[in-house]
């Protein structure tokens, strides 16, 4: 068993043969792992379980954590160490702050996996609440929400180890086709997909940007009210922007821009996955390396699209658009 003390920034593991009487075995704190940044406060909701790397026959211990402060985009934030455990105590490898944190939005807490997923299935299966406001969000029944169940794999590059979590495959069994585009250059001017709306959309869109540019993908739109996903080249980076999402006034956290580096692959493509549903959007970038999951509020109105770029142009190889409907 392994105990968070979010007072003390520490983890316990115990061992019992009963499930009643437990036998303290070891602690694990900041001073135990090598690079933690500081500020990183508050350790809450463990999880560990061993995940194989890929393209080796090896496997690793990872520990989850989701700390109250010291996330990028602030507050809550759920972050995985590698190590080893030897049934008593578990010794985290240095930590590379690059791939420290599984989110790099403000609405990914308190991340749990799935347990007694069969062998032949084989995923390792993470789910969070999305919500680190208290009771402070618009709502009036319900005030927590899950993210959509995502696959966590850890890959290795050059000895450098990635996380990658993509949305569970069952997501393509649900919804059908709203638009599709292949092959098209869009430029600084153009608006496309603006006849589709939804408010619940699974958008897929791989491309590649010329030097400079900026691609722009706006959800849940009107006239007062969107929510952008933006890629830019000059910096290499994605970012949600719930400036202009709908109600930020519940928290002063509720609005500004959440940002994650992501690079090209290597024949210099961008892949992004956009999940949006009523009160949600989760950006995956790349094979799932970056991913940033933020609450949005806005008018059920506001269910527009648009893609546009600016300062360039950009070359989309395929951009899908499905509707997520369980009716």
């Amino acid at each position: 068993m392994v105990l968070a003390h979010g007072g003390q920034d520490k983890l316990t593991f115990w061992t019992s043969s009963n499930a009643k009487s437990w036998t303290w075995k070891s602690d694990l704190s900041a001073g135990h792992i090598e690079g933690l940044p500081s500020g990183i406060t508050g350790w809450e909701v463990p999880d560990m379980f061993e995940l194989p790397i890929q393209g080796t026959n090896a496997t690793t211990w990872v520990l989850i954590i989701t700390p109250a402060n010291g996330s990028p985009a602030g507050g809550n934030g759920v972050l995985a160490l590698t190590g080893s455990f030897d049934g008593s105590a578990f010794k985290p490898e240095p930590v590379d702050p690059s791939t420290l944190w599984l989110d790099y939005g403000r609405d990914f807490d308190g991340a749990l996996s799935w347990e007694n997923v069969p062998a032949a299935d084989g995923r390792r299966i993470l789910a969070s609440v999305m919500n680190s406001y208290g009771a402070s969000p618009p709502t009036n029944t319900w005030k927590g929400v899950l993210s959509f169940p995502r696959t966590i794999t850890l890959k290795e590059t050059d000895s450098k180890r990635y996380f990658l979590q993509q949305p569970v495959t069952e997501l393509a069994l649900v919804g059908s086709p709203l638009a599709t585009i292949q092959n098209r250059t869009i430029t600084t001017g153009q608006t496309l997909l603006s006849s589709i709306h939804g408010t619940a959309l699974d958008i897929k869109l791989t491309f590649s940007i010329n030097a400079g540019a900026k691609l722009s993908l706006a959800v849940r739109k009107a006239a007062s009210e969107k929510t952008i996903i933006q890629y830019d080249q000059t910096n290499s980076s994605i970012s949600v922007d719930r400036t202009t999402s709908g109600d930020i006034s519940y928290d002063p956290a509720a609005g500004g821009v959440h940002s994650a580096s992501l690079k090209p692959d290597g024949s210099g493509v961008i892949h992004l996955r956009v999940l949006v549903d009523t009160c949600s959007v989760e950006v995956f970038g790349g094979e799932g390396e970056v991913v940033i999951s933020d609450l949005i509020f806005p008018s059920e109105t506001s269910d527009g699209l648009s893609l546009e770029v600016t300062g360039g142009s950009a070359n989309l190889h395929s951009v899908e658009v499905r509707g997520i409907s369980l009716n």
